[in-house]
């Protein structure tokens, strides 16, 4: 074999084995409609098994589009949790506020938010059903373009 394969197939071999193979964290988006998301529809997520007990945060993610302008401050989503280790289903309000920095670009610009609502004690193989839907007074809203949910343990 030439030495300069076998020096390049080993630094791949080094860079694979450094990689994390950290699941941990788990995370999942679902796209809206950014010129009608309306209250009627739902998202659904499932996260989980957990590998490792311990107490772990759940996150709300919102992207917005400047394709079409979202015309509120903040965005209320409804979640509920619905957890494979009870019969319990817990339903939270969330508030999104977003900057309402001018924002001057051309063509379509995506802007991410992350907001943490839970928390939640975990033990081995517990997952999570969430269902989302906006709250907002208007049917149909403009100017979201995805919203996913995180589970990963507290600290990360």
């Amino acid at each position: 074999m030439n030495p300069q394969r076998l020096l390049t197939s080993l630094l791949f071999l080094l860079l694979f084995a450094a990689c994390s193979t950290d699941q941990s964290r788990m995370v999942a988006y679902e796209p809206v409609d950014a010129y009608s998301w309306d209250a009627a529809e739902r998202l659904e997520f499932v996260l989980g098994p957990v590998v490792d007990a311990g107490d772990y945060d759940l996150t709300l993610h919102v992207r917005t589009t400047t394709a079409a302008a979202f015309p509120f401050k903040t965005l209320y989503i409804e979640v509920r949790q619905q957890w494979n280790a009870s019969n319990i289903t817990v339903v939270d309000t969330v508030p999104c506020g977003f900057q309402q920095e001018e924002r001057r670009a051309s063509g379509i610009s995506i802007h991410q938010y992350a907001f943490p609502f839970a928390r939640h004690r975990c033990q081995p193989s517990d997952s999570v059903r969430l269902t989302l839907r906006h709250l907002m007074r208007q049917e149909e809203i403009t100017g979201i373009d995805n919203v996913g949910v995180s589970l990963s343990p507290v600290g990360e």
